[in-house]
C-alpha cells in the first residue's frame, strides 16, 4: 500500500511539473512570408491554379488508361465464364 501511495505522489509531482513547464514556456511565433520561398503574393494563386490544372490532367490520363485495362479484364472474365456454359463441338 505504501508503494502505491508513493507512486501516486510522484505521478502528481511530475504531472504538476510538466503542466507548469507547458504553461510557462512560450514558443516564438514566426510567420513565414512568401518572399522567403522566392514567390510574391501575386504569383501564388497562379501557381496553385496551374498545379491543380496539371494534376487534373494527369488524373484524367491515369483514369482513362485504367478504365481501358478494366474493360479489357472484364471482357476476358465474361469470355471465360461464357466458355463454362457453351459446349465446344
Amino acid at each position: 500500500m505504501k508503494y502505491l501511495s508513493n507512486t501516486i505522489k510522484w505521478t502528481l509531482v511530475v504531472g504538476i511539473l510538466f503542466f507548469g513547464l507547458a504553461v510557462y514556456s512560450k514558443a516564438e511565433e514566426k510567420t513565414i512570408t512568401f518572399q522567403e520561398f522566392g514567390h510574391s503574393v501575386s504569383q501564388v494563386p497562379t501557381k496553385i491554379g496551374n498545379h491543380i490544372t496539371n494534376e487534373i490532367e494527369d488524373i484524367k490520363v491515369y483514369q482513362k488508361k485504367n478504365w481501358a485495362e478494366g474493360k479489357a479484364q472484364l471482357a476476358r472474365t465474361f469470355t471465360q465464364i461464357k466458355s463454362f456454359f457453351i459446349k465446344k463441338q
